[in-house]
């Protein structure tokens, strides 16, 4: 498993979200479906939030390879 840690080749990747408008990623130690605004949140336990991005003109947000994961 480290080995696969170590290639960084990781991308979360949303599409065809409205243009230019900020979003984000996040990440939990656990599972979870529980309300949250108009959707669902579906992650729990200990939260990592990511920086908050763009989507561009495409709709488009992403975190490629060389994120600062942890």
């Amino acid at each position: 498993m480290r080995q696969r840690l170590a290639a960084d080749d990781l991308e979360p990747r949303s599409t065809s979200m409205p243009s230019n408008r900020p979003g984000l990623f996040f990440m939990g130690t656990h599972p979870l479906g529980v309300p949250f605004g108009d959707g669902r949140r579906c992650v729990g336990g200990s939260v990592f939030r990511f920086a908050v991005s763009n989507s561009g003109a495409d709709g488009v947000l992403g975190l490629g390879p060389g994120t600062d994961w942890l």
